[in-house]
């Protein structure tokens, strides 16, 4: 039997190992009809029953207004991630995306999406008030699409629900 090929990815100073059979990068997908187009990092289906949506940053303002538009970077970033995803997967951009098999297989529609931020810098104090904000700018798109609620999570305690290292 083969064994998984994984392969690491660094972003924002931490190192992601993911299965290459279950691992898509939107933010990598570039090319003519694509401008303004902003991918999450990563979309990784962890299991059968689940699918995450995962944006890496290294920090996260604090000032309201800076907040804002922060929250629909990050909303775009998962918005885009998502649809290019499904674009691929539907047959669209044929040629300019290749899917990974896991996420090729139409039963990867049917695992539940989540939304994962992962901001390095951030204090787990800090947490509590990021995924609040988040949760809220999300809302109405996480009950049109039948989503968990996203979830912030800080450097070091990604490591809980992804494979991740600093």
């Amino acid at each position: 039997m083969e064994a998984e090929r994984v392969e690491e990815h660094l972003e924002s100073g931490l190192v992601f190992t993911f299965s290459t059979s279950r691992l898509f990068k939107p933010d990598g997908v570039t090319g003519k009809g694509l401008q303004g187009v902003k991918g999450c990092d990563f979309v990784w289906r962890k299991a059968q029953d689940k699918l995450f949506m995962i944006e890496v940053k290294s920090s996260a303002p604090r000032s309201s207004d800076d907040l804002r538009a922060y929250l629909q970077e990050v909303a775009t970033q998962f918005l885009h991630g998502s649809l290019l995803w499904l674009a691929a997967l539907s047959g669209r951009h044929a040629g300019r995306i290749t899917l990974p098999d896991e996420l090729q297989r139409m039963g990867a529609l049917q695992a539940t999406p989540r939304l994962i931020l992962v901001v390095s810098g951030l204090s787990q104090a800090d947490v509590e008030p990021l995924q609040s904000a988040l949760q809220r700018h999300v809302c109405a798109t996480c009950r049109a699409f039948a989503m968990e609620q996203p979830l912030v999570l800080s450097g070091d305690r990604a490591s809980r629900y992804l494979p991740v290292r600093p």
